[in-house]
């Protein structure tokens, strides 16, 4: 079979997304994903340097896809101001991962907007190894999510970049080289705007034959390094680094290679040209001082160790070697308790009366602060267990815990989906309980508490939420999410997880005679209500193992759910029957499950011409009759010589880089106007009937 490059269609969360994919057949071919700049300013998938990219990975051996996100060309819905647009990128690298079974790397990479989506979707997606991020606009878009940057990468830039000023690149630059175990290389290019116009083929090369091509070359270094091969390794960037003799991070990989095979006078050269060009590097100087401290030139060493702390001042394996070498006293152990044993026989046992099952008998905490920044601390707690609720009940509660949840997995069908709910006492547990069982947790949910009961000690904060863990039995579970129920609920906006419900009060919370609460810990119905509704279909058996007072199995009757509930108090239980007793389940009408776009069957505009629902030479109008299009007999229209679908031609007729065409235009006839997304919905509701 040929590797192939195609247009393509992904399904995504509203609609279809066009996109373009190149196969590679060989086997463990790495997979990347290109994105394109922003669409409300020209952006597709077809710019230049998105399209420029996308070859590049390819002839470096990679399956690569580019899309187009929501709303721009042959994708369906519209901009989302970048939340919606991170969901199609996700949608698509799923897709390509899908295709691509065994792959051994996966990239990202995005140029201008695209860059935003690419650097979050790093965030989220573990299994991503690099990015390329090509002009990014720190100065517009908030990037202090990189808290810190999960991989290594490369962000290029334009020297005279007429959107982002080169500080705010530098500023990003310093926050991020200051993160450990990760590399990310800023390269930037002379004379070059923000789209490298007259400099694309410098982008393109530095990309495409310095940075993939060079990715390439590390992993066949990283192999000859696990079958002790160094010196191949060594050979290999010897030649590369001739190519670029300003390259500092060819010269550091060449540096720290040369230093694995023990070649430390030989790697002192390489660190004196790199010191050249960059003459602020804490690194730099930070190997010199290994490569003298190897060669038995303390002196050498510990001067360059010094030297590396002042442009890296926060550095604690720095400060240490300096002091290993000094044979310097540790200032802050003489602030700290020496003898914890005897502190212990002299402090225990005391009478502190408490609730905990512990006492705090040492609670200590130094701290050195350095003149130049940074410092240093030491931390000493001491904690007395007094009764058999101290730690032993976190392990009673802990066994219970996994019990019921070992059970609930048992009995879930492949497609269900668990819920737990706590507060700070007990949800951190839980979650524990649940990832060591194997549940896959797909969302945290904070409950905010509308009306949170007040603290009124004033000791501590006002607790005023709550957490839910929404998990499936594995992660490649299938399970029921109702979308465009909860959009729906939402007021037409995509159901976020921090919710706003009020706590259970009012006519709604169960009393005794003597006004005291029933329960102390009743749930609002509005909560389950959301719960169940997200997470279930019409006959679904849900079960609540904690059922109290019957608040689940109160709505899942409402909303025509089958359920099963689990008491131990015979109080609560008659509370619920009671509360059942009094429940009436919605009309089948009612319950009946709203239908996302993508669930609908799709309707062509040319089906409608074929039906004859919009005649050939129908004209058809915007909203304030000022444009008009014409209806050809294959199902495109025409305006103003322009000719196409009725989203092309929407979208040029109003010089716009995309037009959803069946809200923009109507049908024209002598009484009114009529939306072709109305006329679409009629028709596909007869379909819908009559089948």
């Amino acid at each position: 079979m040929k590797n192939e490059n195609e247009e393509i269609f992904i399904p995504g969360a509203c609609g279809r997304i066009q996109a373009k994919y190149f196969k590679n057949m060989q086997q463990g071919a790495p997979v990347a994903l290109v994105l394109q700049p922003h669409p409300q300013y020209g952006g597709t998938m077809n710019n230049r340097i998105v399209y420029e990219t996308y070859n590049s990975f390819y002839k470096n051996g990679f399956s690569v896809i580019r899309i187009n996100f929501r709303g721009v060309e042959k994708s369906d819905g519209v901009f989302d101001n970048g939340q919606g647009e991170l969901s199609d990128a996700a949608a698509a690298l799923d897709w390509i991962e899908k295709e691509n079974p065994g792959f051994s790397q996966c990239w990202v990479s995005g140029f201008s907007f695209g860059s935003l989506i690419c650097m979050q979707l790093i965030m989220r997606r573990p299994e991503v190894n690099k990015f390329i991020a090509i002009s990014p606009q720190p100065n517009v878009y908030d990037f202090t999510f990189l808290a810190p940057c999960p991989i290594s990468g490369l962000i290029i830039y334009g020297k005279n970049d007429e959107l982002v000023p080169e500080d705010s690149i530098l500023n990003l630059k310093k926050r991020l080289n200051m993160q450990k175990n990760i590399a990310v290389k800023f390269y930037s290019i002379i004379n070059a705007n923000h789209f490298y116009k007259d400099k694309e083929k410098e982008l393109l090369t530095y990309i495409n034959d310095n940075y993939l091509s060079y990715a390439n070359l590390l992993k066949l270094v990283q192999y000859y390094n696990k079958s002790g091969e160094e010196k191949k390794g060594i050979t290999l960037l010897k030649d590369f680094q001739e190519h670029l003799p300003g390259d500092n991070y060819v010269l550091i990989d060449l540096i720290n290679q040369l230093q694995r095979d023990n070649q430390y006078k030989e790697s002192l050269k390489y660190i004196e040209d790199a010191l050249q060009n960059y003459p602020y590097s804490s690194m730099l100087y930070r190997l010199k001082g290994e490569a003298l401290l190897h060669l038995n030139d303390k002196d050498g060493a510990l001067y360059n160790y010094k030297k590396a702390l002042e442009f890296n001042s926060n550095n604690r394996s720095l400060r240490q070697k300096i002091s290993d070498l000094t044979n310097e006293k540790d200032v802050i152990e003489s602030y700290t308790t020496k003898d914890v044993y005897s502190y212990i026989r002299l402090n225990r046992n005391k009478d502190i009366p408490n609730n905990y099952g512990f006492n705090i008998l040492l609670d200590e905490a130094v701290t050195l602060l350095y003149p130049e920044s940074g410092g240093k601390s030491k931390y000493t707690f001491l904690y007395e267990i007094t009764a058999d609720s101290g730690v032993e009940n976190f392990k009673e509660y802990d066994k219970f815990s996994l019990t019921w949840l070992t059970e609930c997995k048992r009995i879930l069908k492949e497609d269900g989906t668990l819920w737990v709910i706590g507060s700070y006492h007990n949800i951190l547990r839980i979650g524990t309980c649940v990832q060591n069982l194997g549940y896959w947790i797909l969302n945290d949910i904070i409950w905010h508490k509308t009306n949170p009961m007040p603290n009124f000690r004033g000791t501590r904060f006002t607790n005023a939420h709550e957490t839910l863990l929404w998990c499936t039995t594995s992660r490649k579970a299938k399970y029921t999410f109702n979308y465009q129920n909860l959009k729906e609920l939402n007021e037409g906006k995509q159901m976020r997880s921090d919710w706003y419900i009020p706590i259970c009060s009012g006519k709604e919370r169960l009393r005794k005679e003597n006004n005291q609460r029933s329960h102390p810990t009743q749930k609002p119905e509005a909560l389950l209500y959301r719960i169940i509704l997200a997470s279930s279909k019409k006959d679904d058996l849900i079960l609540d193992p904690f059922l109290g007072t019957g608040t689940t199995a109160v709505v899942a009757k409402k909303l025509q759910r089958n359920f099963i509930g689990i008491e131990q108090n015979k109080e609560y239980v008659q509370l619920a029957k009671k509360r059942l007793s009094k429940t009436q389940s919605l009309k089948n009408e009612i319950v009946k499950i709203s239908q996302g776009r993508k669930e609908l069957p799709k309707v062509p505009f040319g089906e409608l011409v074929e039906q004859g629902i919009i005649p050939p030479g129908a004209v058809l109008t915007d909203s304030k009759n000022k444009l008009k299009a014409t209806v050809k007999i294959d199902g495109s229209v025409t305006a103003k010589n322009i000719s196409g679908s009725i989203h092309q031609v929407g979208a040029k007729i109003q010089k716009l880089p995309s037009c959803n065409g069946w809200d923009f235009w109507h049908l024209k006839n002598k009484k009114s106007n009529i939306s072709l997304e109305k006329l679409r919905n009629q028709y596909r509701n007869k379909k819908l009937t009559l089948n």
